[in-house]
């Protein structure tokens, strides 16, 4: 995640406003804009994630001829 993308995600989001506030719309566009920005941060972040599991998945194991797997074998193949 970038420095900017750790902003919005730290970002706190304000209260929703009351109705007699005179501003009410902008701040409850505002919050509603920062729901979304997080959110999208959400999925990209997940989808990282996804993609780092797989790859992690792909390359585990090869280690050590006795008990294949990750760390399984004692060594490094040396019988």
């Amino acid at each position: 995640m970038t420095p900017a993308e750790q902003d919005v995600f730290k970002a706190v989001i304000p209260p929703w406003p009351a109705n007699d506030d005179p501003e009410k719309e902008e701040k409850r566009k505002q919050i509603q804009d920062m729901y979304k920005a997080k959110d999208v941060l959400q999925q990209k972040v997940a989808k990282e994630l996804s993609i780092r599991t797989s790859i992690a998945e792909t390359n585990k194991g090869g280690k050590g001829k006795k008990k294949g797997g990750g760390g399984g074998g004692k060594g490094r193949g040396r019988s």
